[in-house]
């Protein structure tokens, strides 16, 4: 569980190094040398699973991954370095691999908000032993419902709602953040 008195910074560095191991390893150092408490990973194995083959992006993301040994060493260079690791799995091979063959603790999983209806990935997401994060931003209030219900049933209670914008810049009408206070009200009526 990810829990603090004080604020819990987490560089997040999505793909932002495009496929570079050496630029991610810099990163990760930066971020130790930053004091952050967390590093942000997007693992994505199966880029399928993803995205259409047809998509134009298919191939640049594809080219952008890492292989499982790569990800073993920026894991081992995380915690070397005292950075808590949080993975944002973007298909369930990743997951799968966080929950059966990783190595290297795990303080906390994310599902991004275009994965919250995948009951394949939620189902996964219940075996994780730690917190597992929800990216609700561009989720209904039914998705979340479902989401949270889902892994509530399996018994995983340790659930952390985290919202971001969807778009950039984001229209001020469009961001709808009173849902946030809906489902605060329901966690304190469950």
């Amino acid at each position: 569980m990810i829990t603090t008195e004080s604020p819990y910074l987490i560089g997040e560095t999505a793909f932002h190094h495009q496929g570079e191991i050496d630029y991610l390893k810099k990163l990760i150092i930066a971020a130790a040398n930053l004091e952050l408490d967390a590093i942000k990973f997007h693992l994505l194995f199966d880029v399928g699973d993803y995205f259409i083959q047809a998509h134009p992006a298919f191939e640049t993301i594809k080219a952008w991954t890492f292989s499982v040994t790569e990800w073993q060493e920026l894991f081992k260079l995380a915690n070397d370095k005292k950075l808590d690791i949080i993975a944002l799995c973007n298909d369930i091979a990743s997951l799968e691999w966080i929950n059966k063959e990783c190595k290297t603790p795990v303080k906390a999983i994310e599902l991004h908000a275009t994965g919250i209806n995948d009951i394949f990935l939620l189902n996964e997401a219940a075996c994780f032993s730690n917190t597992v994060m929800l990216g609700i931003g561009g989720s209904t209030l039914d998705q979340l419902d479902f989401a949270i219900t889902l892994l509530k049933n399996q018994n995983k209670n340790d659930i952390f709602l985290m919202y971001g914008f969807q778009i950039y810049p984001t229209d001020y009408k469009n961001i709808n953040f009173r849902k946030t206070f809906y489902l605060g009200f329901r966690r304190e009526t469950d």
